[in-house]
């Protein structure tokens, strides 16, 4: 019988608690970063940067052509299993820009100059000044390792790079700009009169990709969109414009306001249905997009104390992030309700995650501190820069929004400090868990009391904690047998688990009736099964949940403690 849980490592009951954290190896000499995140139903964790030198993911080595190199990886992760799998992404000045997963497709895009190599795809940049091109890419997650099923380059001789990437069936929608010299993307030609935004769809084939549409974003002066989400052929942009911007039948005008849109796929092109700006008299500007339903999300950044979004017009003091709820009626559509930061203009939001009436924001701050009304004030935990523009290091957070029928309010935020900086890029939600993703360039980065080694200085990050929103008292899900006895318990209780094939590690989190973390660990996981005694004789009389995950699968079963 292995050891007592009690004997385990485990985080007392906090909401939420920071369940693990990990990096990859990455020694003195050597520096990575996480720029995208992704998750899947099952639980998988897959994330993207860039590199140099030599990184480490799990037993997976990957290096660069030479030391000075900045090279780009994708990898996956599980809280059971640990790293599973890393590519390389070779290449002349690869940046990664966006990550999404559907099924068991896995896709990357970004930039490229010169040339790029992911397993046996290469691409050759267009243009002979070397200025960046557009890749896509799409890997096959097999578990312990991952294929390359394909990889598309789209570009021309001027400069193009991408901004996000969103997902839905064999349809793959991207968004960038091009400039300020002209650019291709597809077979679409931009003008030669400054930067340009644009929307494309790509199809996915299974064993290519092709560009099956794109267009040009209108306006007298630059319409750039930053975020792009998808959900059954429609398909939502959010970015910024500077006068005007023009989508379909509706015309925008403002000054450097920012825009969300909608269009239609017709399948050999799309249609633009309605567009909603917000703004005022300085600088507004959408960096983050996610749709659930009816509902889009969009987070970014308001300058002006009079902004406006529709007919809101929420009270400032002055710049700030926010993220407003905008509900689509169909052929039109309304700002519901907006919720902003005060951190004194040097915030920003890179992602965002819903999950139910949950909306979870990936952020980072350079000033002395940040507040979410009266949820949480964090506090800057880097050494002051003396740079008067930004006199803070940046410290990261991830903060999550509740809402309900009548709103929407400031749930909680929990910081990513150091003495140096540490950025959050990405988040995502499976099941109960949210992830989070960033990096940091401090020799230890704080996450909310935890601490994170970082011996090269330079690193990227992933952490990950269970949201309270799992009760006890709600219908398990139960892709994974295992048996917990006796129940109703006294003192004790024994989990006994079946061997998993090519899972070596299982990890346990026991909630209680509210879906507050009481405990969590990770054990290994003996091909012959695992038989653990749970020490109950602290825990008050009560209701409880164990989740059990294993691999790719999860199962949760009630425990009743006398």
């Amino acid at each position: 019988m292995a050891a007592l849980w009690l004997i385990s490592p485990w985080a007392q009951a906090q909401t939420p608690a920071w369940q693990q954290l990990t990096a990859p190896a990455c020694a003195l000499g050597s520096a990575a970063n996480a720029q995208a995140l992704a998750a899947d139903a099952n639980g998988n964790v897959f994330m993207a940067g860039t590199f140099s030198n030599a990184i480490r993911f799990g037993t997976t080595l990957l290096t660069t052509r030479n030391s000075q190199d900045s090279e780009a990886y994708v990898a996956k992760w599980n809280p059971a299993g640990g790293f599973m799998w890393a590519q390389r992404i070779e290449g002349s000045f690869v940046q990664i820009s966006a990550l999404a997963v559907n099924g068991s497709g896995v896709y990357v895009a970004g930039t490229f100059s010169n040339s790029l190599r992911l397993g046996a795809v290469q691409l050759t940049n267009a243009s002979q000044a070397n200025s960046p091109d557009i890749f896509i890419a799409k890997l096959i997650d097999q578990g312990s390792t991952a294929a390359v099923a394909w990889g598309q380059r789209t570009g021309g001789p001027a400069y193009e790079t991408i901004s996000a990437l969103a997902v839905s069936g064999s349809d793959v929608y991207l968004v960038g700009k091009v400039g300020p010299n002209g650019g291709t993307i597809g077979n679409v030609a931009f003008p030669n009169t400054g930067y340009w935004g644009f929307v494309a769809k790509l199809t996915d084939a299974g064993t290519s990709g092709t560009i099956a549409w794109a267009h040009q974003l209108q306006g007298n002066s630059y319409v750039i969109p930053f975020a792009v989400a998808a959900n059954a052929g429609n398909v939502y942009i959010a970015g910024t414009f500077g006068t005007t911007a023009t989508f379909g039948a509706t015309a925008l005008t403002g000054t450097d306001d920012c825009f969300v849109a909608k269009l239609t796929d017709t399948g050999t092109g799309a249609n633009y249905v309605w567009a909603q700006q917000a703004g005022g008299t300085d600088v507004e500007q959408a960096s983050a997009l996610a749709v659930a339903g009816a509902n889009v999300y969009v987070a970014g950044y308001a300058e002006s104390s009079n902004a406006a979004f529709g007919a809101l017009r929420p009270a400032a003091s002055g710049p700030r992030s926010f993220v407003a709820k905008l509900t689509d009626a169909g052929n039109s559509s309304h700002f519901a309700w907006v919720q902003q930061s005060v951190d004194g203009g040097l915030g920003s939001i890179s992602s965002l995650a819903v999950s139910g009436p949950n909306i979870y924001a990936a952020g980072s701050f350079s000033t002395s501190s940040i507040a979410f009304g009266s949820a949480a004030t964090l506090v800057n935990s880097s050494q002051p820069s003396g740079n008067p523009l930004s006199p803070w290091g940046r410290d990261g957070y991830v903060l999550k929004i509740s809402e309900t029928n009548s709103g929407a309010a400031f749930a909680w935020a929990k910081p990513v400090g150091g003495r140096f900086e540490e950025v959050s890029t990405g988040v995502a939600c499976s099941g109960t868990s949210v992830y989070l993703t960033g990096w940091t360039n401090s020799q230890t980065a704080d996450f909310d009391g935890r601490p994170l080694a970082n011996p090269s200085g330079n690193n990227a990050f992933l952490a990950y904690f269970d949201d309270p929103t799992l009760t006890a008292t709600t219908a398990v899900h139960s892709d994974l047998n295992f048996r917990l006895s006796p129940n109703p318990a006294h003192g004790r209780a024994t989990v006994a688990l079946p061997g998993v094939p090519g899972v070596p590690r299982v990890a346990l989190t026991l909630l209680d009736a509210l879906g507050r973390v009481v405990r969590t660990t990770t054990v290994l996981l003996p091909a012959t099964g695992l038989s653990l005694e749970v020490d109950l004789s602290a825990l008050p009389a009560g209701l409880y949940a164990l989740q059990v995950r294993a691999g790719g699968a999860t199962a949760t079963r009630r425990l009743l403690v006398e």
